[in-house]
């Protein structure tokens, strides 16, 4: 593959990984409570499949640019800072949505206390 057939490939992944992480934020935020486990299952299996392969397109375009355009260490970063920023991502989302799973909030207060309850345990139950 070219590095512009590789490029166009990351960028589809990043917005499938963004997506993913949307989508399962907003439906585990609102209706988790009381879901079951393989929900929770297949959406780490798909956030992890689609993240290592944004992962693995990166690392095949670095593999296609000349080797003295090459930053090992910068790669390396980027690809672990990607995978768990997309993974913070949807608990972001999950702790915005999640205060109205049950009813809507009273009060900004009310919103700002459900969303730090659930940025802190990582779920809304």
């Amino acid at each position: 593959m070219n590095r512009m057939t590789l490029s166009w490939l990351r960028r589809v992944l990043f917005v499938v990984c963004v997506v993913v992480a949307i989508v399962s934020g907003i439906y585990f935020g609102l209706f988790s409570c009381g879901g079951f486990v393989w929900h929770k299952q297949l959406h780490r299996g798909i956030e992890a499949v689609t993240a290592a392969a944004w992962v693995f397109a990166t690392i095949l375009i670095h593999r296609a640019t000349p080797t003295e355009q090459r930053r090992p260490l910068r790669i390396l970063l980027v690809c672990t800072v990607f995978y768990f920023a997309i993974h913070e991502f949807f608990v972001l989302v999950m702790a915005v949505v999640g205060p109205f799973s049950i009813a809507p909030p009273q009060s900004v207060v009310d919103w700002w206390r459900g969303f730090l309850r659930i940025w802190q345990l990582g779920s809304p139950c």
